[in-house]
């Protein structure tokens, strides 16, 4: 199962992410959908991932993620990411646009189920992203 795994995770990158083929969330994440975050867990399902990706590439219209590894071992797919794109969109997080390209590292794991994506733990280099967007960092509280 582990190279099909692969070929999903490919499929959500490369379409979804990349393509920004919101259309081909439901055939590729689980209804159950969770996304672990900075310690948080995230639910919302195949909308859940949608809105995330809307609302970055309108930051990022022209947002690229580059699969530099995966692998797979049982009902996951580790993966490195090689994230590109510039800042012409949308405010992104309150920032207004800033005409700035992005080049940041992300790590994650998907588990999948059933054939779907089922949950995410996901790690973005954020503070390169927002050095690179000209944004400080908020104090942690």
């Amino acid at each position: 199962m582990g190279e099909a795994y692969k070929m999903i995770a490919r499929r959500i990158i490369d379409e979804v992410w990349n393509r920004g083929e919101i259309r081909n969330v439901t055939d590729l994440i689980a209804k159950e959908f969770v996304m672990h975050r900075r310690g948080q867990r995230i639910t919302g399902g195949p909308d859940l991932v949608a809105g995330s990706i809307m609302m970055t590439r309108a930051s990022f219209p022209d947002l690229v993620a580059s699969i530099d590894t995966l692998i797979a071992e049982d009902d996951c797919v580790a993966m490195y990411l090689t994230i590109t794109g510039t800042h012409t969109g949308d405010p992104f997080y309150g920032i207004q646009p800033s005409g700035r390209e992005i080049r940041i590292a992300q790590t994650g794991i998907l588990r999948f189920e059933s054939g779907k994506a089922a949950e995410s733990w996901m790690v973005l280099d954020e503070l390169a992203l927002m050095e690179q967007l000209g944004a400080r960092m908020p104090r942690p509280r």
